[in-house]
């Protein structure tokens, strides 16, 4: 990304490091500005990913966070999620959530995260088959072409092109990898528009311009008939994921930089997987000169090599790219990156790293930052101290926080700040709590 200026890393909870990157592009002649999560798999932090009421509704990271906060959970982190349709909101690839797929798509890339927190990258490459006692056909797509319960507000099909729909009630399973879904046949609706499709219920459906192949397998169907729907993954490796997201490129693969990936200079966001298995979810700001100008797919996947990566996925980006955080000494997540549009964009889902908010009252160790590691001889920087407890929440604790030059005293906002000597050189800060030091 151009000349190292600036590296620094904040520990934001159990396996769960905050890095931060700032670069001189000798080429532009301007700044890039990187932020992202290095996340250790753990009991105490899992990954999760969510969306609105329905699939097709878009939010921001951060109102994404403030729900998750409203259930009593840590919000660790957030990224935006899967590239999607800006007309309706529809995300281009697969999502699950709680182990059912609420959007499912054949083609794509995507990203697995299982309870224990390990995750899987890659193509999934989803085989969706339905049987019945007399037929036996493959599903395209749930959720993109014509669409479930979860599609959108008014809970229909959504679409005002005819269709062939056979209207199921869910009997058993849950449309998940390795399961099986049993439906039965409920009602045959020969030329629909919009069909409803109420909570339990499940609609196949063809366009009636598909083609006679395709109208005849769902003609084949009955009222009354018992339906066997399975999802099958070309690796087995994707039957225990509890949540899945997609993403329309492939940066890295084996270590190496994928061939073919879009260039320009843009905000991006990447999610990539060491050979340890620990996860890096990655942004990098653009479209702002003098602060970051972005960087293509090819730079973003040589950067994910640096980090460690050997494979790595590109989530959307421009003005979708947004990382959350919640740091140290705060009890909420805020956005931590700069969107390129000056306000942050609705999307339509997100990757999490999500925590218990529940104290445990006993001192772990004291977290202490600086808004920059360096400062001009004589001036100011702003000091942030907290007492955090083992379950990295901020305690109600004093911290005193000294230095081995210059003076720490609070300004007039009443911030804890240092003015540092008018000499040049190292500078030496420590904080402490309860006989805890840092």
């Amino acid at each position: 990304l151009g000349d190292d200026l600036d590296l620094r890393s904040t520990t934001l909870n159990h396996g769960t490091e905050l890095g931060e990157g700032t670069f001189w592009s000798n080429t532009f002649s301007d700044l890039r500005q990187e932020n992202y999560v290095v996340y250790t798999p753990n009991t105490s932090v899992t990954p999760i990913v969510t969306y609105g009421d329905y699939t097709t509704a878009t939010s921001t990271v951060s109102a994404a966070a403030r729900k998750l906060e409203e259930q009593g959970l840590r919000v660790v982190a957030g990224i935006n999620g899967d590239y999607y349709d800006t007309l309706n909101g529809a995300p281009l690839g697969t999502v699950m959530t709680d182990g059912v797929l609420r959007v499912a798509s054949a083609s794509n890339y995507a990203v697995g995260f299982r309870a224990d927190g390990t995750a899987i990258l890659g193509a999934p490459a989803l085989a969706m088959q339905v049987k019945s006692a007399n037929t036996s056909f493959s599903i395209a797509a749930v959720n993109q072409v014509r669409y479930s319960y979860d599609f959108n507000a008014r809970r229909s099909t959504g679409t005002n092109a005819a269709g062939y729909d056979v209207v199921c009630s869910a009997v058993d399973g849950r449309l998940s990898i390795g399961e099986a879904l049993t439906l039965t046949v409920d009602e045959i609706l020969p030329e629909a528009t919009d069909t409803a499709v109420p909570e339990g219920k499940y609609v196949l459906t063809a366009n009636l311009l598909s083609g006679e192949e395709n109208l005849a397998l769902l003609r084949a169907l009955a009222v009354g008939d018992t339906l066997t729907v399975t999802v099958r993954a070309a690796d087995e490796g994707w039957n225990d994921v509890d949540y899945m997201i997609g993403a329309l490129y492939q940066l890295v693969e084996n270590g190496e930089v994928c061939k073919g990936l879009a260039a320009g200079a843009a905000p991006r966001t990447a999610i990539g997987q060491k050979a340890d298995g620990s996860l890096v979810l990655y942004t990098i700001d653009g479209r702002r000169k003098g602060y970051s100008i972005g960087a293509s797919l090819t730079q973003v996947a040589q950067r994910m090599i640096e980090l460690g990566c050997v494979t790595a996925l590109s989530l959307d980006g421009g003005g979708s790219t947004t990382l959350c955080v919640t740091l140290p000494e705060d009890g909420n997540a805020g956005v931590y990156n700069t969107p390129s549009e000056g306000s942050l964009r609705a999307v339509t889902n997100h990757i999490f790293l999500v925590a218990s908010n529940e104290p445990s009252g006993t001192l772990d160790h004291i977290a202490l930052r600086t808004e920059s590691d360096r400062v001009l001889a004589g001036a100011q920087v702003l000091l942030r101290a907290a007492a955090i407890d083992t379950n990295y929440i901020p305690m109600d604790k004093e911290v005193s926080i000294a230095s081995d030059r210059g003076s720490v005293q609070t300004d007039e906002l009443g911030n804890t700040v240092l003015t540092a000597p008018k000499t040049a050189g190292t500078v030496t800060v420590g904080a402490k709590a309860g006989g805890k030091y840092t």
